[in-house]
């Protein structure tokens, strides 16, 4: 690939679409009855693309995310991205209005991501991160 555009490989990187993108957001299950979260989804993005595959997967236009729940421990993992960062924060801001038995924990773990990943900036930069918080 390299060889045939005669450039290096960071000036090819560079012209990747930059994505923002959170960590696998892992939260407590507690009193988040899955059917119950799934039906919401369904519901307030019926017209978006919808898979069943590993958990619900929403696809839009800009932007995506998953919900999953673990077979192994009581919880739910989130992963959302954004084509932009206000992409990203719009998503966020709609699943956590939509399920707000989980709003508390998400913010939790978003203001962790928020500090770790972003130290004091204040908008949404792009990360690309496989850890998990």
């Amino acid at each position: 690939l390299l060889e045939r555009h005669r450039q290096c490989l960071s000036d090819l990187v560079e012209m990747l679409p930059k994505l923002h993108i959170t960590p696998d957001l892992r939260i407590p299950r507690e009193g988040a009855e899955f059917a119950l979260i799934r039906s919401r989804v369904e519901e307030e993005f019926s017209s978006a693309s919808i898979s069943y595959f590993d958990g619900v997967r929403v696809d839009l236009p800009r932007s995506w995310f998953i919900i999953r729940q673990s077979v192994s421990e009581n919880i739910l993992s989130f992963r959302f991205e954004g084509e932009s960062a206000e992409e990203l924060e719009a998503l966020l801001d709609r699943v956590t209005r939509l399920l707000p038995e989980c709003n508390a924990a998400l913010q939790r773990r978003l203001g962790q991501w928020h500090s770790v990943a972003l130290g004091s900036a204040s908008s949404l930069q792009p990360a690309l991160s496989s850890s998990t918080l």
